[in-house]
């Protein structure tokens, strides 16, 4: 969860300083537009990698976890309903 807020906090902050500096600079909308924000481009960057981060951390713990959706499938065993011959 931290990761994930990290990520959304970074993100939001970095939309928030385009959005009032394009408010009181009035910059003009040409090529070099995104150039006048450089100072978000680690914000947004460190937000992304945070995301993949939660994301590998959450696959890996569901793995770990029986019975969740994205745990790795394991053959049928002796005890297994699919391992038993169906009857005629």
């Amino acid at each position: 969860p931290a990761a994930r807020a990290g990520a959304v906090l970074g993100f939001g902050g970095a939309a928030a300083y385009i959005t009032v500096s394009q408010l009181v600079h009035r910059y003009p909308a040409d090529f070099d537009w995104p150039v006048r924000f450089d100072v978000t481009n680690w914000p947004v960057l460190l937000s992304v990698a945070l995301l993949v981060l939660a994301t590998l951390v959450d696959t890996a713990v569901a793995r770990r976890v029986p019975g969740s959706d994205e745990a790795p499938a394991r053959p049928p065993g002796p005890d297994d309903e699919r391992s038993l011959p169906s009857a005629p």
